[in-house]
């Protein structure tokens, strides 16, 4: 009957210790796993940022250039007025004065 016992508590022991090991690894996985869906979510999010910064300077390089554009506007309407302005002081013409 002892030997049954010792039998018994030996193969209790392999099997809590088999279940420590069991723990330990999964939990070191399970560690690992956490690690890299965490980096994986951070280089997601730096991407996300690059890609928001680089619209911010095509933003501001197309807001630049609408503001070129419009003040060519503004100088080529002053053209246009002055232009109209000469061409019809060119062409008044007194008939019949007498």
């Amino acid at each position: 009957m002892a030997d049954r016992q010792e039998i018994h508590d030996s193969l209790l022991k392999a099997v809590y210790e088999s279940k420590e090991d069991l723990l330990k690894h999964i939990n070191k996985k399970t560690a690992d796993t956490q690690t890299s869906l965490t980096n994986i979510t951070l280089s997601e999010q730096i991407q996300e940022v690059e890609t928001c910064v680089g619209t911010d300077k095509d933003i501001y390089k197309y807001f630049s250039h609408v503001d070129k554009v419009e003040k060519q506007r503004a100088l080529l309407k002053e053209k246009v007025d002055d232009l109209e302005n000469h061409s019809t002081r060119s062409s008044v013409r007194f008939l019949n004065i007498l």
